[in-house]
């Protein structure tokens, strides 16, 4: 049986590559054979941990806006963190991003 830290060191590995493989975290378990529920919570337990240096963004996620008054929507996700940023305007998120990336 593997001690807390060879565990958590396990789970953090998995993550990262998780997040680096392009795979959704769903796709990534099946191909793993990781229980989704258990990658959840190690996600969840971890999330308070200071990343590696170099983390910084792992995926920005545009998606389209539909309707009379849809907002344009971008996922970033930073740290095993999400930010939603919304906006009518698509010039206001890429302003946001561009400062975001020279942050």
């Amino acid at each position: 049986d593997m001690n807390q830290d060879t565990r958590v060191q396990k789970w953090k590995a998995l993550l990262a590559e998780q997040a680096t493989s392009g795979l959704s975290k769903k796709a990534f378990c099946e191909r793993e054979g990781i229980n989704a529920a258990t990658f959840y919570y190690w996600q969840r337990r971890l999330a308070g941990h200071v990343p590696d240096e170099g983390a910084g963004f792992l995926r920005i996620r545009p998606r389209a806006a539909h309707g009379p008054r849809a907002a344009h929507e971008v996922v970033v996700c930073l740290a095993g963190q999400e930010l939603r940023l919304r906006s009518g305007s698509p010039a206001t998120l890429a302003q946001i991003i561009q400062h975001l990336d020279h942050a």
